[in-house]
């Protein structure tokens, strides 16, 4: 069975040469690219990937999840010659990225096709206004498959949402970012996501790999090839 999911970026706002956090879903032999960071783009263009996105999908306006989309959007209208299809969690939300896309993009409508995330019923969003960031939206996914589902936190410091609020069962395969300093607020604690899902599928992204802990018990995007787009030390800069 094809993997479902591939990352093409694993690591934090300030670990660029892992790339940002960014996955790439096959959802009925289409292409959705969840996030679209500042390292994305440059990823997209090594693979030539740019012209096989079928859809965005955005978690939040952090330029770590959306800092090349603007790039992307342009490629894909000149050089692709397609428009980019953004899919939106909410109609609120479309109403903000487009906003935000509009101070790089003028006459954006011309370039993007906005889609409501309901054309795919197999991808649920999940509110996370304010679990990141106070006042920021945000959302976590859930994708569902023949066999189980997956689940994509975005960025979200409470480390109890996922059970509380998605309540996957324990087959389900679940990518949450964590950091690995106790004060960083805005991102789950690694010490405290092992405790809340122990006996849970969970793999970790968002952080600098050689960094990880060595009570960290909690396996890494970065350290499993088949939830990566290319082996790790082909596709990131340092492993």
């Amino acid at each position: 069975m094809q993997q479902i999911i591939k990352f093409l970026g694993v690591g934090g706002v300030f670990n660029p040469e892992w790339g940002n956090a960014s996955a790439l879903l096959n959802i009925r032999h289409q292409t959705i690219m969840l996030d679209c960071g500042f390292t994305v783009y440059p990823t997209l263009c090594r693979y030539n990937l740019t012209h096989s996105i079928d859809y965005v999908l955005i978690s939040h306006l952090h330029n770590d999840h959306v800092g090349s989309l603007s790039n992307l959007i342009y490629h894909q209208a000149l050089v692709d010659k397609k428009k980019t299809k953004l899919l939106t969690a909410s109609r609120e939300f479309e109403k903000t990225l487009a906003a935000y896309l509009s101070f790089s993009i003028p006459q954006l409508h011309t370039f993007v096709d906005f889609v409501p995330l309901s054309e795919f019923p197999e991808i649920t969003a999940f509110n996370t206004f304010g679990l990141h960031v106070p006042d920021l939206q945000t959302f976590a996914f859930q994708i569902k498959t023949d066999q189980n589902s997956l689940i994509y936190s975005g960025d979200l410091a409470d480390v109890h949402f996922v059970l509380r609020e998605i309540n996957p069962s324990k087959d389900d395969l679940i990518f949450h970012e964590a950091e690995y300093f106790a004060h960083a607020k805005a991102h789950s604690f690694y010490r405290h996501l092992q405790e809340v899902m122990e006996g849970r599928k969970v793999f970790i992204y968002h952080n600098n790999p050689l960094q990880k802990p060595a009570d960290c018990t909690l396996p890494l995007v970065a350290e499993t090839n088949e939830f990566l787009l290319r082996p790790a030390n082909e596709l990131f800069n340092k492993y």
